[in-house]
């Protein structure tokens, strides 16, 4: 919790102040991805023969309930979808894939993280990708996660892409996730997996191709504003009243990511020129 202050000016000889001051405090970054949801609904089952083969994998979520406090979205984690046919540390170039923005189609409901790798001790390239396909959407076209300003801070490569936008209402989804793999950058994808067990010549019929996928929620809950510590103050002529004292918070980006606004309802004898704002804390 941050403590923050407020004062104001008033010309006033010697009366009672009692103005109403609207606070309003907005935070920098959505929350996210997490999973389960904090009051454990949104929960997934899997099903189909996995992503590296033909027919992907689902991933069908229950309803997922969205308090009264919090808007949701669901999509990829940020650096969320890898496949590398040569380690499991994905270290190579290209191995964390990044989305796709002109591959994907948001209208209807697909999103595509494109990447590449190589065989171990084989430097012939393979283009990899990784197709999500939403279904039993009721709530319409994803949207871009850059309209929802997440965290993406130390983020290296990856990006987010499009994530599906959960209402109020509580609602069942499912996606279909399939990683692919191909010579060329532009077709042929297969399942990677299936594409890995055809090139035995490649990697001498050993190896391991591996692959991980992270998704979650991502959400944000208004930062929360304290009480006045005082809602009626004297002040003399052209003086300086009190502090008004208060505390800010948000549960995604702590008080130090929270922006706080204070307005008069008096403009002429308050206006909101003479109103400072300050305070301390994390």
């Amino acid at each position: 919790m941050g403590n923050s202050r407020i004062s104001y000016s008033k010309v006033l000889l010697g009366a009672l102040l009692s103005l109403l001051y609207p606070l309003f405090a907005s935070a920098a970054f959505v929350g996210g991805a997490t999973y389960p949801l904090p009051n454990n609904t949104g929960l997934v089952t899997m099903s189909g023969s996995g992503m590296g083969r033909t027919g992907g994998e689902a991933w069908t979520f229950a309803s997922a309930t969205p308090t009264a406090q919090q808007t949701l979205w669901w999509g990829a984690a940020l650096n969320g979808a890898q496949l590398s046919f040569n380690s499991n540390t994905f270290a190579g170039a290209g191995e964390t894939m990044t989305y796709n923005a002109g591959l994907s189609n948001p209208v209807g409901g697909t999103v595509i993280y494109t990447g590449s790798t190589t065989f171990s001790g084989n430097s012939t390239p393979v283009f990899t990708r990784l197709v999500m396909t939403f279904t039993e959407n009721s709530n319409g076209p994803l949207i871009a996660s850059s309209t929802l300003n997440i965290d993406t801070s130390g983020a290296g490569a990856g990006t987010v892409g499009e994530v599906l936008p959960l209402n109020a209402t509580p609602m069942g989804y499912s996606v279909n996730l399939q990683m692919q793999a191909s010579y060329s950058s532009n077709s042929g994808f297969q399942p990677a997996l299936d594409f890995y067990d055809a090139a035995g010549s490649l990697h001498g019929g050993g190896g391991t191709a591996y692959s991980s996928f992270s998704g979650g929620y991502y959400f944000d809950t208004p930062p929360t504003i304290g009480s006045l510590s005082s809602t009626s103050i004297v002040v003399q002529e052209s003086a300086t009243s009190g502090l008004v004292t208060f505390q800010v918070g948000d549960a995604e980006t702590g008080a130090n990511g929270v922006t706080v606004t204070a307005t008069s309802d008096n403009q002429t004898s308050v206006p909101n020129a003479n109103i400072t704002l300050g305070g301390n804390g994390s």
